[in-house]
């Protein structure tokens, strides 16, 4: 089961709570996918994990480092640009069911005073639903 495991350095801050202008905001999205893409290519490009093969899946987690805690939706939006570099880096949407993510946050250690990193996982279990997968609940189904 192949592993990688990096560092993107980057400030995740929370989107939900910023108000400001749309061009600033845009500005550092830009800069942290970009990030994350290159440090991701940079990562994945001599390990061994089968991204071309379709039928593999992969957890992707993602430990943000800060000393200032977020509750858990203003967490996910902090990381949402992160998590698309690393998805345009792999090759595959970020939506898709070959990927599981996961999110989490721990304080600041070592070098490492900010940033987020990542560890990407092949995912041998078993398979997730196809798209076509419907939810039986009480008879009714969804």
């Amino acid at each position: 089961m192949a592993k990688v495991l990096y560092h993107i350095p980057v400030r995740t801050i929370s989107e939900a709570n910023r108000h400001e202008f749309w061009a600033k905001r845009a500005k550092r999205v830009k800069s942290h996918r970009q990030t994350a893409y290159a440090y991701t290519y940079k990562a994945i490009f001599d390990s061994e994990l089968p991204l071309k093969d379709e039928t593999c899946a992969f957890i992707v987690s993602m430990a943000r480092i800060s000393k200032r805690r977020l509750d858990s939706d203003n967490l996910y939006s902090s990381g949402k640009a992160c998590r698309d570099g690393i998805a345009d880096a792999m090759g595959i949407d970020d939506g898709s069911t070959r990927l599981t993510w996961t999110y989490t946050q721990i304080d600041p250690f070592d070098d490492y005073k900010y940033g987020v990193m990542v560890e990407i996982a092949e995912y041998c279990g078993p398979k997730p639903p196809s798209k076509d997968f419907k939810f039986k609940l009480s008879g009714s189904e969804y």
